[in-house]
Parts: structure tokens; C-alpha cells; sequence
């Protein structure tokens, strides 16, 4: 393999060149989180040094690079030419990669935004057709517009004092060239980014006029705008708005819920100068008469006979039933019957039970709610 002759390339200063000192330990996992303040396309790794990588990128016998040292005790060690670090989908702008470390006798870490060339670059590519492979394999997309490796840099000195597993580095994001430094205490601006959605919303009919939507608060809403989906124009319009958490919906386009039909809402947050903040993902609701438990009996051994009032339009029933009259009411199955049996039941023990009605929806149950008053008592006896 050929020897490492990349530092005038890329731009490494003498402090990054110098081996430095780092307290030898078997191979640990190191978590890196780097801060792409310059919105970069692509953000990879190289480790360099005395540090090698035991996987994540490709075998050692595929490292294209050694760095010999003059120092008898630090030896040749391998380079690693990059790999890709991964955007964290909860921490805006922020990159990380998970690492082995082997040799911890001396190293450093540089963070770059595209291709490194080597001593004899390639202008039209941007660099050594090896180490472009081997960039490639690591998921970093190739650079074909020859742009200049950033030289920009972080150093790592005593990098596994006290055993410490995780660093982070916030970078300025000046492309002109700057060090800094991964620090092992999370820095303030390592928090995580402003959820884009309206949590929890679900809907429940109230009765056959009348649909319930009632979501999760977002933090620094003021105002909530409920939308329904035009089954026309298939675009979503205005139903109204609430400071609450909650909104009963009673007519959609100027016109009356109707019985049985399903409609499909979402829920939009916005602060208190009207900028949308968020927005929920679709539920459908149904607005159906509420049904009734008609009777409950013991039949054979450890079973209840349940049997439900009809209601016109549902696709089947869901049966609720709880050990306390008002309350702890929880759903133990469902039938597109006015029949049930509850196999599940305790000799000896008194149980209650409620129904819901519901419209299928595909794969999903559109449900309405269960009966505020209505239910059914019944001491099992076999």
C-alpha cells in the first residue's frame, strides 16, 4: 500500500501532525456528534494517527494509507480515508457516527465536507481514484465538481481520559479553516429541534350528528385550526379553530355531518402571530347514534353472553368492560354481530360492560365513543 502523503493536501496543521499522547484501552465504542452550522451537502469522518477502525467502513486489508511515524513507538498505523457521518433526525443540523477505536496511543479526528486529494490530485475528480473508492463504499457521495477539502479541523488530545465514550463538537462553520476542539460535556446547543407535528389527535363520534377531535398540546401554540379533507377537490378546508385542545365538529363545508360518513381531519398549531408551527397527521372520523348493551347472561363455564343494540350504518361493535361502574372501562374485543362472548371472565366476579359502535376503514376500526350512562352489570356465577 502507499504511504500516507496528505498533509500539505488537506491542509492539517503542525498541532494535528504531532502524535498526541491519549491513554491506551482496548477497543471502545465512541459515539461523535458534529454540528454542520455550514449546511454542508456531505459531512464525513477521517481518523488518523494511531487510531484505527476495526468496522463501519471496509476490512483493514482495504486500508488504502499508512502514516509512518518516526517514533519507534508509535509505528505505522493505518488511515482511514472517511466515512459518512449520519444527520440526527431529532437534533437540527447535527451529524454523529458511532466508531471502534483500536490504538488509542495517539490520534486525531478531522471532519471534512467532500473528497480528500492526494499529493498529485486529480482536478477533475477531486481525488486519488483509490481513495474515491473507498469513499464511495462508506456512503459519502463522490465529489464531481472538484471543490476544495475544507480545511477545518478538530484535534483531539487526551481523548479517552476518565474512559469518556462521547464527544461533541459545534462547529463555526468557517470554510476558510478553523480548530477546534470535541469537548466530552454536551454543549448547550445540543438540543433537540422543534417537533414539526400536532401529537395524539384522534377522533371519536359523539353521536350521529357530531365528531370529537382531541389532540396533545404543542408547546407555544396559542391557536389550533381544524381542517377536514374535500372528498371533491381532495384538498384539505377549514373547519374551525379552538384555544383548547379539543373541537366538536358539527358541520364540514357549511353542511351537516352526516350519519355514517366517514370524514378525514388533521389539526394545524400556530403562535400567537398567526406563524403555523405544526401540524398533525390525518384521522378519520364517524359520526354514528351511540349504541346500547341490550343484555349480558352467564352461559357456559368462565364465559358472558353479551348482546348489542343495532345500529344502522355501523360495521360491527366494540365491547368495553370494567370491574367499577363509572370508570376503568377497557375494550376486550370487537364483532360485526349483536353478539359477544366474553371468555375471559373470573367466577364469582361482578364485571359492568359498555359498547362502541365503528365503521371500517380499510384495515381500521372508526370508532364512536361508548355510552356515558348506559351499561350492563352481571355477577359471573359459572
Amino acid at each position: 500500500m502507499r504511504k500516507f502523503k496528505k498533509f500539505v493536501t488537506v491542509g492539517l496543521t503542525a498541532a494535528m501532525t504531532t502524535a498526541m499522547s491519549l491513554v491506551a484501552m482496548a477497543s471502545t465504542d465512541v459515539t461523535i456528534h458534529f454540528k454542520n452550522a455550514a449546511k454542508w451537502d456531505n459531512v464525513g469522518i477521517w481518523i488518523y494517527e494511531g487510531v484505527g477502525w476495526t468496522r463501519n467502513v471496509t476490512p483493514k486489508d482495504a486500508c488504502p494509507a499508512y502514516h509512518e511515524s518516526e517514533d519507534p513507538k508509535i509505528g505505522s498505523h493505518p488511515i482511514w480515508p472517511g466515512a459518512k457521518m449520519e444527520a440526527e433526525k431529532n437534533y437540527d443540523g447535527w451529524y454523529t457516527i458511532t466508531v471502534p477505536f483500536d490504538d488509542t496511543s495517539a490520534g486525531a479526528v478531522m471532519i471534512f465536507n467532500n473528497l480528500v486529494a492526494d499529493t498529485e490530485a486529480d482536478t477533475t475528480t477531486g481525488g486519488d481514484a483509490e481513495d474515491q473508492a473507498i469513499l464511495e463504499a462508506s456512503g459519502l457521495v463522490m465529489d464531481t465538481k472538484a471543490k476544495q477539502q475544507s480545511p477545518n479541523q478538530i484535534v483531539t488530545p487526551n481523548l479517552f481520559v476518565n474512559g469518556t465514550k462521547e464527544f461533541w463538537c459545534d462547529f463555526d462553520g468557517d470554510i476558510k479553516g478553523s480548530t477546534g476542539k470535541l469537548v466530552s460535556t454536551k454543549p448547550a446547543s445540543y438540543k433537540k429541534k422543534a417537533s414539526t407535528k400536532v401529537d395524539g389527535l384522534e377522533a371519536v363520534g359523539l353521536s350521529a350528528k357530531e365528531i370529537k377531535l382531541t389532540w396533545t398540546k404543542y408547546s407555544g401554540a396559542t391557536k389550533y385550526k381544524v381542517f377536514y379533507l374535500n372528498s371533491k377537490t381532495k384538498k384539505y378546508t377549514s373547519v374551525g379553530a379552538s384555544t383548547k385542545t379539543n373541537y366538536t365538529v358539527k358541520k364540514v363545508g357549511g353542511a351537516a355531518i352526516k350519519k355514517g360518513q366517514l370524514y378525514t381531519f388533521k389539526v394545524s398549531a400556530y403562535d400567537k402571530a398567526g406563524k403555523k408551527l405544526a401540524t398533525s397527521s390525518e384521522v378519520k372520523g364517524v359520526a354514528l347514534d351511540i349504541p346500547t348493551i341490550k343484555s349480558v347472561a352467564n352461559s357456559k363455564k368462565g364465559q358472558v353472553a353479551v348482546k348489542v343494540n343495532t345500529v344502522k350504518g355501523a360495521s360491527g361493535y366494540i365491547i368495553y368492560r370494567s370491574s367499577k361502574q363509572k370508570s376503568g372501562y377497557v375494550a376486550i374485543g370487537s364483532t360485526t354481530k349483536t353478539s359477544y362472548t366474553d371468555k375471559t371472565v373470573k367466577k364469582g366476579k361482578t364485571y359492568y360492560y359498555k359498547v362502541a359502535a365503528y365503521k371500517t376503514s380499510g384495515k381500521a376500526k372508526v370508532s364512536t365513543q361508548y355510552s356515558a350512562k348506559d351499561y350492563k352489570k352481571i355477577k359471573v356465577t359459572k
